[in-house]
């Protein structure tokens, strides 16, 4: 693998890493698929590259989240049933 490019001298440690890893996705991408992919969103490569971009859902954890609000709070039962006539005070 070549060097560190002699550009790179002008940019501190945090835009040094920013460039590196651009580009290092940018070749990977290219061998990966065989053509360059360039996007100017921030987000544009997430969905080549969806592995790296996010981490793996654990839904045993979202459904204990789920059980513990429904069980613990009696204002997230209120939130989630619409306001009646009979049910407004006043």
């Amino acid at each position: 693998m070549p060097g560190p490019c002699p550009a790179l001298a002008r940019w501190n440690d945090g835009a040094k890493a920013n460039i590196t890893n651009s580009v290092t996705t940018l070749e990977r991408l290219y061998r990966k698929f065989g053509y360059l992919v360039f996007s100017t969103e921030g987000d544009g490569l997430a969905h080549l590259d969806i592995e790296r971009s996010h981490p793996p859902v654990d839904m045993a954890a979202i459904q204990e989240a789920k059980a513990h609000i429904a069980t613990s709070s009696p204002a997230s039962t209120r939130a989630a049933t619409p306001p009646t006539v009979n049910s407004i005070p006043g």
